[in-house]
């Protein structure tokens, strides 16, 4: 469900992030291996990720991190960010889990949180999908989150810096949730 208290006015920061991180190399396969040899020293290490919106400390499962074989460059490439987007990400929706629970399923809801990113440059919206496990651990959901165009939540597009007075939107230094 839709937050209602949530203030759809509100700055966010943007997380500016430069292409190429994983992809220093000509090669995909190359790039998915660095960024998972990234993502398991993070899991390995035990670093959980804090979430100022909601207070969550969310972690790494390795399910997720295998699921890096079908990720694309550029959602590669928001990774090496993803401690940072993390951190400014804002909840925007909760669902319950309404599949059947395979065994050892622990998943009980789905949360969708939405973060401002300029990747490259241009303003995109990070989203992260987090599974709430049972016993209150949260983990992400890698296969789920996305990057999507410069829209908010509700796929209104806005260009807050546009509107702060900056020249062009990879200019914005903090977006609008709404």
């Amino acid at each position: 469900a839709a937050r209602p208290d949530r203030d759809w006015n509100a700055t966010v920061p943007v997380v500016g992030i430069a292409g190429g991180t994983f992809g220093d190399t000509n090669s995909i396969r190359q790039a998915r291996a660095a960024a998972k040899n990234y993502l398991m020293r993070l899991r390995d290490s035990g670093r959980l990720m804090t979430n100022a919106d909601t207070g969550w400390k969310i972690g790494l499962s390795r399910a997720s991190i295998n699921e890096l074989t079908q990720f694309g460059q550029e959602k590669l490439n928001l990774l090496i960010a993803l401690p940072r987007i993390a951190n400014v990400a804002v909840l925007a929706d909760s669902a319950p889990n309404r599949k059947p629970a395979a065994q050892g399923e622990s998943v009980v809801a789905y949360h969708t949180l939405y973060a401002p990113v300029a990747l490259n440059g241009e303003l995109r919206i990070a989203r992260l999908v987090v599974q709430e496990q049972a016993g209150g651990r949260y983990a992400f959901d890698l296969q789920q989150s996305s990057v999507l165009n410069a829209q908010g939540p509700a796929g209104v597009a806005r260009f807050p810096g546009i509107e702060s007075g900056a020249r062009r939107p990879g200019e914005a230094h903090a977006w609008t949730v709404g």
